[in-house]
């Protein structure tokens, strides 16, 4: 295709068109764009330029400052905006003055209908057998290596594949034979997961746009001092490590040395091997069988412990920063099950239960004279399975606003103080863990476990035959369906070997899933009351959203959320059509840090 340069004062590029094309960009209901930036960073890395295509066989790039650039389009809420990763795009284009809504994201619909590859050029090249430049092909270390006019060649193509993805592509093959790509507008439909895709997922873009554009306060020297004593406990536990095991000069961040001390030189048996066929693992999960086997296998997954902490959350934290703030990344394609994930660091693998993880949640901080309010979808999870099972004693227990981990307790031991046991096997069952996590997780024997889950099951038969009956529905199928439609593949039916974990992900997929989207919905809704004030949308972890609120703003917060995010039984809080058959209520915390908040009464607000 000719590239036609367009002669303006800070001039744009056209791929075939022409001079007065870019007029016409919003003219036709849909537009397609992709950012050119310095880098990844939408903190720190700059805007180049953006490239725009409304159909096949036209796309136009403009410089950041173009006069021709068509803003008003851009900004125009009622023309939809096609992207591949819309929320970097529109995080970008944020910070550099045009707020873009009314977005289309490519790569989450990709992820909706299956696809396990979400890169542009792969997407692009199986849907419509174009082939597109990729940053690597570049062979360049940033955008700025390059002339505009190779930006500009760059970026075009990668405009028109977004628009192709989303619209369709017809082409004639060599052969004579026709080729045709319906889009994703259309695999969405036929899918069945339009519904989740436009209601849930895209409304998300804008919120988690804002939450990375917002970050969150850090009080650093707590982490730094933090840092050191960590380091200290991890130095005491390697000297340890040295004694017990013989040894002075063992790398205890190498697997493979691991390996052969405890597996070779100790002669502990070893368990399943690594992709690689060459060595035992050692990850977490096996070294758990082994902890009472030799004294050095404990104080190893307690080192662990703590070079996690420092490597992902210390140092991870504190590399960064910026303005003493810190950026995490939320993904929506990051797990197959609807739950967000976040990277730069991972908030969501904070060990919450572990007092070290619970300090680390300490140094999220209120800015001075804001709160930190934390609102948690109460037992979600459990209430979901509720609703599914329609388990007469769980119903009974949630619409009798029981307490159910005791309720459990009472069930399986007749003791209110084993609370906390219930509360074990309750999760044990959200997690379709069996006899052997359950033990692991209570600090029992298997066969202990074992006695307590069955007669969970006697006393919950309703949710036994619930359980039953989703792993069979989902085998026949090979697929697992969450309350808002999205679906996911269980390829792993077809392998005998893999059958329980497949059952097991079938289950997941439905229930914390679910939670997931429920959370997402709220998420929008409180959005949609707060984002034009002082109130910032931090953080969203597992069930948890967290918000930094001006002191005096708070009771306001707390009655608005109260009012927008809690799901009522029978009622249309839920977006298509989807009704719960109990209530689905939250709690909120507010505090001067992500750690130290307190519950509210919430008949307060009532």
């Amino acid at each position: 295709m000719e590239i036609v340069s367009v002669p303006t004062s800070h001039w744009h590029k056209s791929l075939i068109g022409g001079p007065n094309e870019p007029e016409k960009l919003g003219q036709y209901g849909v537009v397609a764009f992709d950012t050119e930036t310095t880098g990844t960073c939408v903190q720190t890395d700059t805007l180049l330029g953006l490239s725009m295509s409304n159909d096949n066989n036209s796309s136009y790039y403009f410089l950041r400052d173009s006069p021709a650039l068509p803003v008003e389009t851009l900004k125009d809420d009622k023309i939809p905006k096609i992207a591949h990763n819309a929320q970097f795009d529109r995080s970008i284009m944020k910070r550099h003055g045009i707020i873009i809504n009314n977005v289309y994201d490519t790569m989450i619909a990709a992820h909706l209908c299956g696809e396990m590859g979400l890169g542009l050029k792969r997407l692009t090249y199986n849907k419509t057998l174009r082939n597109i430049k990729s940053f690597d092909d570049l062979g360049k270390k940033s955008m700025n290596d390059l002339t505009p006019e190779e930006v500009a060649e760059y970026s075009m193509p990668h405009a028109l594949a977004t628009w192709a993805l989303w619209n369709g592509y017809w082409s004639k093959l060599s052969n004579g034979e026709d080729f045709i790509w319906d889009g994703y507008a259309k695999e969405l439909v036929k899918n069945g997961t339009w519904g989740v895709f436009n209601e849930v997922e895209m409304p998300l873009v804008p919120v988690l746009s804002d939450m990375e554009l917002t970050g969150t306060l850090i009080d650093v020297k707590s982490l730094e001092a933090m840092g050191v004593e960590f380091q200290h406990k991890a130095d005491l536990l390697k000297e340890a490590m040295n004694y017990h095991a013989g040894v002075t000069d063992l790398n205890w961040n190498s697997n493979d040395q691991i390996a052969d001390l405890l597996f070779n030189k100790l002669g502990l048996k070893g368990g399943p091997k690594t992709k690689s066929g060459k060595r035992y693992t050692v990850d977490e999960e096996y070294l758990k069988k082994l902890k009472d086997h030799h004294a050095v296998v404990p104080l190893l997954l307690e080192y662990r412990h703590y070079q996690k902490l420092i490597s992902t959350y210390v140092e991870g934290i504190l590399e960064r920063l910026i303005d003493g703030r810190i950026y995490t990344e939320f993904n929506q394609t990051g797990t197959r099950t609807s739950r967000l994930s976040s990277t730069n660091p991972n908030l969501q693998n904070i060990p919450a239960r572990r007092p070290e993880g619970k300090r680390i949640r300490a140094v999220f901080i209120a800015e001075t004279g804001h709160v930190i309010i934390v609102i948690d979808y109460s037992q979600i999870e459990l209430r979901l399975i509720a609703h599914f099972s329609k388990d007469p004693a769980l119903m009974a227990a949630y619409l009798n606003n029981m307490d159910v981990h005791l309720q459990t307790a009472m069930e399986i031991f007749g003791d209110p103080a084993m609370r906390f046991y219930g509360k074990t096997i309750n999760f044990s069952v959200v997690y379709g863990g069996g006899a052997r996590q359950l033990a692991e997780q209570a600090g029992v024997k298997v066969a202990v476990a074992r006695k307590w889950l069955e007669k969970y099951w006697q006393i919950h038969n309703g949710l036994k035959v619930w359980e039953e009956s989703t792993k069979s529905f989902c085998a026949d199928k090979q697929a697992a369906w969450t309350l808002m439609g999205r679906k996911r593949n269980l390829p792993d039916f077809q392998e005998p070997e893999r059958f329980s974990h497949a059952e097991r992900e079938a289950i997941s997929t439905i229930v914390q899933g679910s939670a997931a989207e429920v959370c997402k919905v709220g998420m929008e809704k409180l959005y949609n009351q707060i984002k034009n004030s002082d109130i910032k949308m931090l953080l969203q972890v597992h069930d948890e959203v967290v918000l930094s609120v001006p002191v005096n703003m708070a009771d306001d917060v707390i009655r608005t959320a109260l009012q927008t995010m809690p799901v009522a039984k029978y009622s249309n809080d839920l977006p298509l059509n989807k009704t719960l058959s109990l209530d689905l209520p939250v709690d909120i915390e507010v505090g001067p840090n992500w750690r130290d908040t307190t519950e509210i009464d919430i008949k307060r607000y009532s």
